[in-house]
Order: C-alpha cells, then sequence, then structure tokens
C-alpha cells in the first residue's frame, strides 16, 4: 500500500496527523541544535516537541475512532452480508489513521525525548546576592525533569494508543471471507437475496450466476463451506418446479433441460426428481413464450480404446439437454445459428472425463457453445472402460433450429 493511498483511507485525521508530525520533526530538529549549542531553550523546545507528538498520535487515534463511528453508522441500511464487509473494509481502512498518526509521532517522539530529557538534567549556576544562594539548585532541577518526564509520558501514552488501534484484529463475521474474495461475497449475497426473497425469479438466477465459479469438473465442492448455498438451491429449484419459469424475461427462461444443467441442481435425488418431473399442460420439449428451440443431433462417435459406441452414446444421450441448453442460449440472440460442434474428450479408466476439445472445422460461427458443452461434458460419468486405460472419443454434434 502506498502513502498516499493510505492517507485518503485516513481521511482528513490522517492528514492532520502527517501535518502535526513533520511540525513537531521540525520542532525537535531545531531542539537537537539547541541542545548541541548548550542552549537554556533545549528543555523547552523538547516539552513543545513533546506536546506535538502528543497531538499528532491523537489525531490519528481520534480519526480512527470517528472512522468506526461512521462505518456502524451505515450499517443499520445494508443487508447483513453487506454489512460484514462493509464492516471489515471500514474497520480496516479506519486504522490508517491511526497508523499515520503513529509513523509520523514516532520520530519527533524520540527527537522530544532525548532533547527535554538532557535539558532537564542541565545544570544551572546558582545566582548569589550578598555572597547567598538564591534558592537551592537541585530544586529546579527537579521541577524540570518532572516536566520533561510528563510530558514524554503523555506523548508516549497518545503513541501506544494509536499503535494499540491499527493493530486491533479486525471484525470478523459469519463468512470471514477475504476483502478481495470477490466470488465469495457474491454467493453469500445471492444465497441471502433468494432466503429474503423467498426464491424470487431474479434472485435464483443470481444464485446461479454466483455458483458457477465453484463449478468445477468434480463438483461445486469448491464453494465456500461457510455459505450453505443447498437449501437457496433447493428452494429455487422447488419453485421452479411450483409452476414459474425462472427468469425475468424471455432471454433468461429456463427449459427443464437448461436447469438440469445447472449448479442449482446439486444432488442425483433431486436431479432424477427434476428429470421425471414435467409441467402441468406443458410439453417437456417447449419453452417459455419467446424461446427458441433448436435441434441437436448426435451421431456415433468415432473412438480410440476399449468402451463401446453404444455405451457412449447412451451417456451422451442422456445428457443432450445440457447440450441443448447451451445450444439455445446462443440461438436467441442468433435465430440462423446452426452448424456442426466436434468435442474430442478422454475418459480415463475410472469412467472420469479428464480432457476436452473443441476440434470443429470449420469452427462453430459462436465460440461460447463449444466451451460451454466442454464445461458440462467434464462432468458427465462414464462407465469404466474395458480391461481399464484410457479412451479417446471424438463426438459430433449438429446443431439446427427447430422447424418452425
Amino acid at each position: 500500500m502506498n502513502v498516499l493511498q493510505t492517507l485518503r483511507e485516513g481521511g482528513w485525521a490522517a492528514f492532520g496527523a502527517a501535518g502535526l508530525g513533520g511540525l513537531a520533526t521540525l520542532v525537535g530538529a531545531v531542539a537537537l541544535m539547541a541542545l548541541a549549542a548548550k542552549s537554556r531553550t533545549t528543555l523547552a523546545l523538547g516539552v513543545v516537541t513533546l506536546g506535538l507528538t502528543a497531538l499528532t498520535a491523537t489525531a490519528g487515534v481520534l480519526g480512527t475512532l470517528l472512522g468506526r463511528a461512521q462505518v456502524r453508522e451505515v450499517l443499520a441500511a445494508v443487508s447483513p452480508v453487506d454489512a460484514e464487509r462493509i464492516l471489515h473494509a471500514g474497520y480496516r481502512e479506519a486504522a490508517s489513521a491511526a497508523l499515520v498518526g503513529f509513523v509520523a509521532a514516532l520520530a519527533p517522539l524520540l527527537l522530544g525525548a532525548v532533547a527535554a530529557l538532557a535539558g532537564a538534567r542541565r545544570k544551572e549556576t546558582p545566582t548569589r546576592v550578598l555572597g547567598e544562594p538564591q534558592g537551592p539548585a537541585d530544586r529546579a532541577g527537579a521541577g524540570r525533569a518532572v516536566v520533561a518526564v510528563v510530558f514524554l509520558g503523555v506523548a508516549g501514552l497518545a503513541v501506544a494508543s494509536a499503535i494499540a488501534l491499527w493493530r486491533a484484529p479486525l471484525p470478523v463475521g459469519r463468512s470471514g471471507f477475504a476483502e478481495d474474495d470477490l466470488a465469495a461475497w457474491t454467493l453469500a449475497g445471492a444465497v441471502e437475496q433468494v432466503e429474503t426473497t423467498h426464491a424470487s425469479p431474479s434472485s435464483c438466477l443470481a444464485l446461479e450466476a454466483a455458483l458457477r465459479p465453484f463449478v468445477g469438473a468434480d463438483a461445486t465442492d469448491t464453494a465456500p463451506a461457510q455459505v450453505d448455498w443447498r437449501p437457496s438451491a433447493d428452494a429455487c429449484v422447488r419453485q421452479y418446479m411450483k409452476g414459474f419459469e425462472i427468469g425475468p424475461g424471455d432471454d433468461t427462461t429456463w427449459k427443464k433441460e437448461g436447469l438440469l444443467a445447472s449448479p442449482l441442481v446439486h444432488s442425483e435425488a433431486l436431479r432424477r426428481e427434476l428429470e421425471a418431473w414435467q409441467r402441468p399442460g406443458a410439453d417437456e420439449g417447449t419453452a417459455g413464450a419467446g424461446h427458441r428451440d433448436g435441434e441437436v443431433e448426435a451421431p456415433a462417435p468415432t473412438l480410440a480404446g476399449r468402451l463401446s459406441k453404444e455405451v457412449i452414446q447412451r451417456v451422451v444421450r442422456a445428457h443432450l439437454g445440457q447440450v441443448r441448453y447451451c445450444y439455445e442460449k446462443s440461438l436467441l440472440h442468433q435465430p440462423t445459428l446452426a452448424g456442426k460442434v466436434v468435442v474430442r474428450f478422454t475418459v480415463d479408466a475410472g469412467g472420469a472425463v479428464t480432457e476436452v476439445t473443441d476440434v470443429s472445422e470449420p469452427p462453430f460461427p459462436a465460440a461460447e457453445v463449444p466451451g460451454c458443452i466442454a464445461s458440462h461434458l467434464k462432468r458427465w460419468r462414464f462407465p469404466k472402460p474395458e480391461g481399464g486405460g484410457v479412451v479417446v472419443v471424438t463426438y459430433p454434434f449438429i446443431l439446427e433450429p427447430a422447424a418452425p
């Protein structure tokens, strides 16, 4: 973090502390020069330096405390997830004022301490009247020492307070994500939105989008453990099955095949239930108004390994809804989109797909379609190849709009 950013985060208090610290350092330097010159002003200059040092650190402390108070005022107007993130970020930025106060006060604290203590120990020549001392010299020296120690103590206490506020642990909420972990915060916010809106269409779409970064080749297990998103995903699927299309408009309306390809359907039991379900009064292949259907043909694959073509076709046909979903998303925006997507994938000895490559020639007109198909294909499971080893499959998908 650079100096200017720290000052900006600390606000006016940080700039004030930096200015006071500069002035205190300047006075402290003059105090050292007075000490070197054995001037009687050394103690006074040292005390002034310590006073300015205390003001410097106090400005940082007050800036941090006021910054925290402002953060707490904002929390009442935002959601709990946003409040957690704002609280963490706000307290971190507020601590910048205390950091500036500590750093700006450190040099003048040392300069002032040296000048004040040395000035207090300086012995004065007693004044004589008619041959007798004018008061005891040691009493004056003790008074100067007390003044120096008091100012040093006040300055040291102020600096210690600034250090304590700067190093104080930041508040950790229920999630405890890193401040810059945007994907995790987005997921937590989407779950909260589903819960507060009772699985509204827009909140379910937000949850589906938030889960995408955590969907890998294996499962959605990479989602943060602190976020219990599965009940919210179940609520979205249940709402779909109760009779509404998820999505506020035609371009986001899902067919059942699209929902089956979504990370919202995270368990096999829910998947089987959804596969067996059909919207009352609607054919399985019919989408909402304005939805453009597409036809997907899956001819026989080309194999290199011991896994029969019939087995490969059976698995692919069971997932054709996911391929159709990828195609129809682009078909909405390009009504004449058509062509052939050819993918080459590897099935390992355990039946998992390990590599997927788009080998279409010529390339499919919409590049996002092969990418979408590949992302789903990586999660398919095949029977274990006969005799072990791996199987390399080259599979074509012929995509074209449905006949009117």
